[in-house]
């Protein structure tokens, strides 16, 4: 969705997407932990009522850990927006709010799967990963049903942005990581061997 509204350090917003668990999301997700729980109490009952104790361990495992799985599964990602910006992106989840300028992006990577449910379209996967030249990187990540011509032209902007910055370390005589064992440098592709 994109929405108005200007950011004093990245400028004019360009895309906004809300990727919150909705209510009805973070409540199955509860429900199954709370079942979970139920299946726990009658693991210790029925261990305790046998006489077995490895059933007593394994429902007590199973009280303490459906809720942990609940927070790390739901209720931790209940919150997720991110907003494009001309200059810059900014990320919100539960655990805070991540900003990135995209002259600071190192690497950029993008990838589209198309996901198809009995031979039929359902979603396409997008996958952005943003890493600066120090600090964590930001993830994007969401499952679009139609095309996004505000978020192509992000990922166009951003792009547009690594490579001058790519150009421009070599202008001045630096090379630069390319990927994974490869360098590019001002005389060429170094392949260490």
């Amino acid at each position: 969705m994109t929405t108005g509204g200007t950011d004093a350090e990245f400028g004019p917003l360009e895309y906004e997407k809300d990727l919150s668990i909705t209510s009805s999301g973070l409540m199955v997700r509860g429900l199954i932990a709370g079942l979970v729980m139920v299946f726990g109490v009658v693991g210790i009952v029925g261990g305790l009522q046998a006489d077995r104790l490895p059933l007593v361990g394994i429902g007590a495992a199973m009280i303490l850990i459906a809720p942990a799985a609940w927070y790390f599964l739901a209720y931790r990602n209940r919150i997720g927006r991110f907003r494009f910006y001309r200059h810059g992106l900014e990320s919100t989840t539960a655990t805070g709010t991540s900003r990135l300028a995209y002259n600071d992006v190192v690497t950029f990577t993008f990838n589209a799967t198309r996901v198809y449910v009995s031979r039929v379209y359902s979603h396409t996967d997008v996958l952005m990963e943003f890493k600066p030249e120090t600090g964590p990187a930001v993830v994007y990540h969401s499952q679009d049903r139609d095309q996004n011509d505000d978020l192509a032209q992000v990922r166009e902007r951003l792009s547009q942005a690594v490579a001058k910055r790519i150009e421009n370390q070599l202008h001045s005589g630096q090379a630069v990581e390319w990927c994974e064992g490869l360098r590019l440098t001002p005389a060429g592709l170094e392949i260490p061997g």
